[in-house]
This record gives structure tokens, sequence and C-alpha cells, in this order.
């Protein structure tokens, strides 16, 4: 569903101008959910936000998600 609006890069990630932390990935993703009218748990939810700041954004001390 993401790539709809990101292709592979996920750009902006490194320009410094929206994520702050990652509470702004939890909020941007559940940005994304609703305007997508897609349906996703929120445990779905947080497992991309973990995925997203362990391998792209790095603001907190995550473990690796599960493959």
């Amino acid at each position: 569903e993401c790539q709809k609006c990101h292709d592979n890069s996920l750009v902006p990630i490194s320009d410094g101008t929206s994520m702050k932390s990652l509470d702004d990935i939890r909020w941007q993703i559940s940005t994304c959910v609703g305007a997508l009218g897609i349906f996703w748990m929120p445990i779905d939810e947080e497992d991309v936000a973990q995925f997203l700041n362990h391998d792209f954004f790095h603001f907190e001390n995550t473990p690796k998600p599960d493959s």
C-alpha cells in the first residue's frame, strides 16, 4: 500500500523536515492508512513504525522487527 505514494526510496526520509520522533512515524502511518481507506490493526501499524524506525530513521533504540 505504501508504494501508492512512496517509491522504494521512501522519500523524503533524511530531509529533516517532517519526522522527528517515533511518534511522528506512528502519526504519519495512521494518517496514510486513513487516507488510503485500508484496514490495519493497531499492531500492524506499530510493526510498520518499528520497521521504518529501525531500518531508516533510527530515532530510538528499537529491536529489529520480526520477518
